[in-house]
């Protein structure tokens, strides 16, 4: 019994990167849908960036499986977190063109109008991640398991403030 717990104990890092892949990409894919949902149509380009934005996203599990594997070894564990930055810049790449171009009109002042910037805090806290590998991979990984409690439910829709927004005949509201 104590032999299979260090066992255990050593498969710590596999179990903790699969735990937290899951967990991001679990938050891609809630926040993949909600944004599907805000196009009134799809065209090429969308359907381009969406099909890159799903090419990093079936890259997820070599940067997990080389992490669990390598636990210990800042270049697996730095690299994970430089994989998941860049598919956070490709989902913000996907929500700035359907935000820009294909958003339902009905939506548009349900819509945050800093969603897209705030939608970098993942970016940044996944290169944050992976310059902490190199110091602690231990930090690294607290990183990544905090940065998709940013995201893991998508926003609420809320309504801009219309109050002081001008009418079509130059009125104040």
């Amino acid at each position: 019994m104590a032999e299979l717990a260090l066992q255990l104990v050593d498969l710590l890092p596999e179990f903790l990167s699969w735990l937290i892949s899951f967990v991001i990409v679990c938050k891609f894919w809630l926040n993949h849908h909600r944004l599907l949902t805000l196009a009134r149509s799809a065209n090429y380009a969308m359907v381009w960036l969406n099909s890159l934005f799903l090419m990093g996203q079936s890259f997820i599990p070599f940067p997990t499986a080389l992490m669990g594997e390598y636990g210990g070894n800042p270049l697996a564990v730095s690299l994970f977190g430089v994989v998941m930055a860049i598919n956070t810049l490709l989902f913000i790449a996907l929500h700035a063109y359907i935000l820009r171009h294909l958003l339902k009109p009905e939506l548009t002042d349900l819509e945050d109008p800093h969603i897209i910037r705030k939608s970098f805090t993942g970016v940044v806290s996944y290169l944050l991640g992976a310059a902490a590998a190199w110091a602690s991979v231990y930090a690294a990984f607290l990183l990544y398991m905090l940065t998709p409690l940013f995201f893991i439910v998508p926003p609420e829709p809320h309504r801009r403030d219309v109050s002081h927004s001008i009418s079509p005949e130059g009125d104040k509201k």
